[in-house]
């Protein structure tokens, strides 16, 4: 275990053991059936276990096998299996209820499970009125999540919205909200729908600063929460960004908040929250770049100082990272060594269209780590050849920009440009 300066050991087994809980609820296996599951490490046996047992099976069970699934390897949408069991699910609509339909409509969301989701659409929206607003909330976000969006849903959720009190809802179920309408918005926009009524912004304006810029006492409900505090914390800020991208007040408000409770070692964040952190300080840069808190951009440079020790740090926020803060002209030693040693320990097992865009960064930024560089390289040479041909371009001008072209990837150059053009010509092979 790294202890890190100035932190005990209980105070760091604390902070573990209460974080990466975004996508799963903590979850015991308390029926016979479920303690069952749980031996199963692949989705298929899991599933036919279901379908074998489904007469003696309880809410709770069908519960945990939606829960067990959202972590099983080879769940194939076209195995008959899979069909057969999201088939029995969708007939236990009526099982769930009131009371759980929210929890279903979770996890399918988590498995990715979009159709199954449309299938339940017209069920919870006659019931929605009757849901409490944490169910609703989370609703929200499964919906968001399997990209499902149905006028009548919208238009209900919409009426409930601008009726809820925002004091009635936890941190918690704020950022399930708030996340789910950016979710909307970004839609809406790619897919030329009609955008977010200034009604709908209003409130969830509102939201957003009630449970973003203050310390509110939570109520208990933690119990089952999905994201903790810094989660909440780090999503209400992204979606504000998001929904509000000039709005350099509230932004400001949010983030002298959440810089505050971090000081006040509240909490921490995971590298997944940290990359929220920095897009959403990036958006807002879009438009208010010299007017951001120079205080807010050193505390992002020096929460970073950590990112290679967080197993899930991935080549996504790697790469999301080095695009703010490049933009936001923020990239100093912290976070410059967390790229580098992040192309240097995993790089090969990034994608190629990730390595052409660092590459550049690197470039740009006059980033010259040689083992950094010398893994572009063997990236390069190894995957691509799948890139188009105008990536090829670009991976071969940030080389030059760097002065580490040589014969080696001159060489690989020549040969991806002429398999291109010989596609172009006579077509794929």
């Amino acid at each position: 275990m790294i202890i890190l300066p100035g932190r005990s050991t209980a105070s760091l087994v604390g902070r573990v053991g209460r974080r990466h809980f975004s996508r799963v609820l903590l979850w015991d296996a308390d029926t016979p059936h479920a303690k069952a599951m749980e031996k199963f490490r692949e989705a298929t046996p899991l599933m036919t276990y279901a379908l074998d047992n489904a007469e003696s099976f309880g809410k709770r069970d069908w519960l945990a096998a939606l829960t067990l699934l959202t972590t099983r390897k080879n769940a194939s949408r076209n195995h008959h299996v899979y069909r057969d069991f999201m088939a029995k699910v969708v007939s236990q609509r009526e099982v769930f209820g009131k009371g759980s339909i929210h929890l279903m409509l979770h996890r399918l969301a988590i498995i990715g499970a979009s159709a199954i989701v449309w299938r339940l659409v017209p069920f919870i929206t006659a019931q929605l009125t009757a849901l409490q607003p944490r169910q609703i909330c989370l609703i929200s976000w499964a919906l968001a999540k399997a990209k499902v969006f149905d006028n009548d849903f919208n238009e209900k959720l919409a009426l409930w919205l601008q009726s809820v009190d925002p004091g009635e809802l936890s941190k918690l179920d704020a950022a399930h909200l708030a996340w789910s309408y950016a979710r909307r918005a970004e839609i809406a926009k790619t897919e030329n729908q009609s955008p977010l009524g200034p009604r709908e912004l209003q409130c969830l304006r509102r939201l957003i600063v009630v449970h973003g810029s203050s310390d509110r006492e939570q109520d208990g409900r933690v119990g089952e929460a999905y994201i903790s505090e810094s989660h909440s914390s780090s999503t209400l800020l992204k979606a504000a960004a998001d929904l509000f991208p000039k709005d350099l007040g509230l932004f400001t408000e949010l983030s002298d908040t959440i810089r505050g409770a971090v000081e006040g070692d509240e909490f921490s964040f995971t590298s997944q929250e940290l990359t929220a952190l920095w897009i959403s300080t990036s958006i807002i840069g879009t438009s208010h770049r010299t007017h951001i808190k120079r205080e807010w951009i050193e505390f992002l440079q020096e929460q970073s100082r950590r990112l290679r020790f967080d197993i899930a740090f991935n080549q996504f926020m790697c790469l999301s990272i080095a695009r703010a803060a490049s933009a936001l002209d923020a990239l100093d030693p912290r976070v410059i060594y967390q790229l580098i040693h992040f192309v240097d320990k995993r790089g090969l097992n990034m994608k190629a269209e990730t390595g052409v865009e660092l590459a550049e960064i690197f470039a740009k930024s006059a980033i010259d780590d040689i083992n950094a560089w010398k893994r572009l390289a063997i990236l390069f040479e190894r995957k691509g050849i799948g890139l188009q041909l105008r990536d090829i371009h670009r991976f071969k001008r940030a080389f030059e920009r760097s002065g580490r072209i040589n014969q080696r990837i001159m060489g690989f150059y020549d040969l991806f440009v002429k398999v291109r053009e010989d596609e172009k010509k006579y077509g794929p092979a």
